[in-house]
């Protein structure tokens, strides 16, 4: 799995479950159908940041990492590692035998430092998509809440 096809993936189920839920509730207060579509877009992009941002939580925690790496479920920050050291991790991927402890130790560390912050920077890029899809909404009610949404996930992709 390559970081686009990642994308791809999230795009489809995350982004697009956010999406309807954003469609179902704009449809349901009889919204016109440029909002609808505004509305959706913004979801869909924060559908996906928040998948990543779920990444990046579990390749902290070290069981999560532990569990995610040997089932074969390969994070966001994980595929950049791979990218940023592919002779390490064909190594990994390639041995006849489970990862030692130590291993996985060495590639969770590797993966933070290497995967982390350019998964990090894809999420703020898409809340930074939805905040300028955002300007075109009408209602300041909206708008504001919304901004309030994206200031609070942008302090989580920020650490703070």
């Amino acid at each position: 799995m390559r970081v686009a096809d990642y994308l791809n993936d999230s795009k489809s189920r995350f982004g697009q479950l956010a999406a309807l839920t954003c469609f179902l509730t704009t449809r349901t207060h009889q919204t016109p159908a440029t909002v609808t579509d505004l509305t959706m877009a913004i979801g869909e992009s924060l559908g996906v940041a928040q998948a990543i941002l779920d990444d990046v939580q579990a390749t902290n925690q070290v069981a999560s990492f532990q569990q995610q790496l040997l089932t074969g479920n390969y994070t966001l920050p994980l595929l950049f590692a791979v990218e940023a050291e592919p002779d390490y991790f064909h190594r990994l991927f390639n041995q006849s035998s489970k990862p030692t402890n130590e291993q996985l130790i060495t590639t969770q560390a590797l993966v933070l430092q290497s995967g982390e912050k350019p998964a990090l920077e894809i999420a703020a890029e898409l809340i930074n998509q939805a905040e300028l899809d955002g300007l075109g909404l009408s209602d300041d009610l909206v708008k504001s809440q919304l901004t309030g949404l994206l200031t609070a996930i942008m302090a989580e992709v920020k650490g703070e």
